[in-house]
């Protein structure tokens, strides 16, 4: 995720992802704890620490579209 112009990730090895199926991968930020937390399938599969504060901001959150404007072709 991106906060500022600042960007943050998290990579674990302690889940894995089978191929040829779905599987529902999130990542949660905690701005009260500044932690950065990654669930695969709901299970939780690693946590980092970061410093991030929400920014306020006047664009519009999309769900499902790049960066670009391409639209994913599906339904959430």
């Amino acid at each position: 995720f991106s906060v500022g112009g600042n960007w943050y990730s998290h990579t674990t090895s302690s889940a894995s992802v089978p191929l040829n199926t779905w599987t529902h991968i999130a990542g949660v930020f905690d701005d009260t704890a500044n932690t950065l937390s990654v669930f695969v399938n709901g299970t939780g599969a690693g946590q980092t620490s970061v410093t991030a504060s929400p920014q306020p901001s006047t664009n519009p959150v999309h769900i499902g579209m790049g960066w670009s404007g391409q639209s994913w072709n599906g339904r959430i």
